[in-house]
């Protein structure tokens, strides 16, 4: 159980880590609005549109992650003194782990195929935002922070889940099952 204690531990901290860095991204696309806003003409409403999702977006992912950290690291000390019902919720929160992350893989194949589907083009190269010098100036150029900063989210994303999937079987094989045996524990 030492292992999957400072697994779990390592795992709250990459959160927490994951977090901070989606708060980072937030700031600098909105640098990045800010800056492209200032260059090229843009129309007002179009600018707090991408203002808005920019931070919704960053609210709701750094949101998730915190409270994913909360609860891996309260369930840290009572599942290393062999918790059931912290194994439980250690098992629920490592599924909503995987299901946010499945989710925004799938939520986001399928708004390109929507956006796709309502430019009313069938070319793959038709973009929504042509029409749009703002949103051409504003995605289709990376900076170097950017990619940095994505590149360190995709992989403590790797490693993060990784760390929680090791956790779960951990406290799930054989070997911890006199660990969590009812005879022996109280709660």
């Amino acid at each position: 159980m030492t292992v999957a204690f400072w697994l779990q531990l390592t795992a709250v901290v990459l959160l927490l880590a994951l977090a901070a860095v989606a708060v980072a991204l937030a700031v600098e696309f909105d640098e990045r609005i800010t800056y492209v806003a200032d260059v090229l003409p843009s129309d007002p409403d179009e600018v707090r549109a991408e203002r808005t999702v920019n931070v919704g977006t960053a609210a709701i992912v750094a949101g998730l992650l915190v409270a994913a950290a909360i609860c891996l690291a309260a369930t840290a000390w009572p599942i290393r003194r062999g918790s059931s019902r912290a194994r439980t919720l250690v098992f629920v929160v490592a599924g909503m782990h995987l299901l946010i992350g499945v989710e925004s893989c799938a939520s986001g194949m399928a708004s390109g195929a929507l956006v796709l589907a309502l430019s009313g083009s069938e070319s793959p190269q038709a973009h929504f935002w042509t029409d749009s010098p703002f949103d051409e100036a504003l995605y289709l150029e990376s900076t170097t922070a950017h990619d940095i900063l994505l590149a360190s989210q995709i992989a403590g994303t790797i490693i993060a889940t990784l760390a929680v999937f090791v956790v779960v079987v951990l406290v799930t094989v054989p070997a911890a099952q006199r660990h969590f045996d009812r005879r022996t524990i109280s709660g």
